[in-house]
């Protein structure tokens, strides 16, 4: 997944659209480059493990690239709620399906709804999914009080981190790519 060039080249090749992007875990800086690269054509990060939700964001810089959106969203129902609302707010809803999972126990059914089941369907369960829509169900929620988190990534453990599982010299891009971000001034 941190083969760039490589990344890049099949997409580049491929009549296929390569999608991907999930589990970069280095944040935006790391999908901006990404991007920059055009290692997919259709991003799809998850805020809870491409650290969190920035903005300008990753589904700006794949409109600028001209590059597919749509969030993956793999995680509990929280991260699915996030994912749902980032995708809702991209602009990308109109243009492509949201791909999510209905898979208790943890609760993303009950935060979705399927409707508009396809007669092409083999089985009672993907006619009730296929081409599913989430819709957000009315009602108040009460969020849990935080707990504390068992381990704080500051920029130290961070570094070491991303030396330790990409290498130096992909580590000391992603870092020009964040200074470069962050000198710039923000539009939005």
């Amino acid at each position: 997944m941190d083969r760039y060039d490589e990344l890049a080249a099949l997409t580049a090749a491929s009549r296929v659209p390569i999608a991907g992007g999930e589990l970069h875990s280095a944040g935006l800086p790391e999908l901006a480059m990404m991007v920059e690269r055009r290692c997919y054509h259709v991003f799809q990060p998850d805020a809870v493990f491409a650290g969190g939700i920035a903005r300008p964001g990753a589904d700006r810089l794949c409109r600028e690239h001209k590059l597919g959106y749509s969030p993956h969203t793999w995680t509990n129902g929280i991260g699915f709620a996030i994912n749902l609302q980032l995708f809702a707010a991209s602009g990308f809803a109109d243009e492509r399906e949201l791909e999510f999972p209905i898979a208790p126990p943890d609760g993303r059914s009950r935060l979705a709804t399927a409707s508009s089941p396809s007669p092409s369907c083999t089985s009672a369960a993907s006619s009730r999914l296929r081409r599913a829509w989430p819709r957000l169900r009315g009602g108040s929620a009460r969020a849990a009080a935080p707990r504390p988190p068992l381990l704080v990534m500051d920029r130290k453990r961070l570094a070491w981190f991303s030396i330790r599982t990409r290498g130096i010299k992909v580590s000391k891009e992603i870092d020009r790519v964040r200074r470069q971000r962050l000198s710039r001034p923000s539009t939005g």
